[in-house]
């Protein structure tokens, strides 16, 4: 009935107020509007300035606590409310429209820059903010000349892959549950191995010391250390999982420069055993 009496232009407007209880009720609205519903997205975005209007309020929560040197947990419940539900409708506009996606690039820096301040909880770290602000960059293209917009910062370009393995890190132990694995660690899987395809040299190679066993990890059997890659192929061996199990496996094969290999040589064939198949 939204759909069908033309409202949603309207809702499209209504996004450029600098208010944040119609930004968390507008975007919930349109977020709703894009299940089972013949609303046309591309059209939001080319004639209504969906996308611009999604990325402007991205980058005014940025303002907000970066102004006024803020953490997310100290703002107002209704700002980090309003920039979820924005999160949320930039994932599944990009999602149900991906030749658009190119237009949400303006709010890659702002996400990136939010992804930094974000505390991270230790025993639910990807729930409230992170989770969206993951699933958020997973179908816009990160690949950029634009040195603003990049994901390797000319002057720290490890910040941002050691933020997400940091939160990696900390997902695969808070989480054990089949559920929650598929729900939360996975799109991060998949989001790290996204940006490690695009990385330059130095940044792969960083990635690399990091995700794939150490020296130290080959001093036990593989996978009962503590490290973040003895709980990637802890993982890798859980057959409930088995989205998850895929995305570390090409992550870890991507890692491995493709080469059958070099995956086994790097994670051990009883691991590795069936994937290059």
């Amino acid at each position: 009935m939204f759909i069908d009496s033309g409202y949603e232009p309207k809702m499209c407007n209504k996004l450029k107020n600098d208010n944040r209880d119609d930004e968390f009720l507008v975007s919930r609205i349109i977020f709703l509007t894009t299940y089972g519903s013949n609303i046309n997205i591309e059209k939001l975005i080319d004639q209504y300035h969906l996308a611009e209007n999604i990325c402007v309020n991205i980058s005014r929560h940025v303002k907000l606590f970066v102004t006024q040197q803020r953490k997310v947990k100290e703002l107002d419940p209704m700002e980090d409310m309003a920039l979820i539900e924005s999160l949320k409708l930039l994932f599944n506009v990009t999602n149900s429209c991906p030749q658009r996606s190119i237009a949400f690039s303006p709010a890659i820096p702002h996400i990136l820059v939010i992804l930094q301040r974000c505390p991270i909880s230790s025993s639910k770290p990807l729930e409230l903010t992170l989770g969206p602000l993951v699933n958020s960059l997973i179908n816009i293209s990160l690949k950029t000349e634009d040195s603003v917009s990049s994901p390797f910062p000319k002057d720290t370009p490890f910040i941002n892959v050691d933020r997400l393995l940091e939160i990696l890190g900390k997902g695969t132990k808070a989480y054990t549950d089949d559920g929650d694995l598929k729900q939360f660690i996975s799109p991060l899987v998949i989001l790290i191995w996204k940006v490690y395809e695009i990385a330059p040299k130095d940044v792969q190679h960083h990635m690399r010391n990091v995700v794939l066993p150490s020296d130290e990890d080959r001093k036990q059997v593989l996978r009962q250390a503590d490290s973040l890659s003895s709980c990637l192929l802890r993982l890798m061996t859980n057959l409930s999982t088995p989205s998850l199990r895929e995305s570390i496996s090409s992550l870890l094969f991507e890692m491995s420069g493709k080469d059958a290999r070099a995956f086994v040589q790097n994670v051990g064939y009883g691991f590795a055993s069936g994937f290059p198949f």
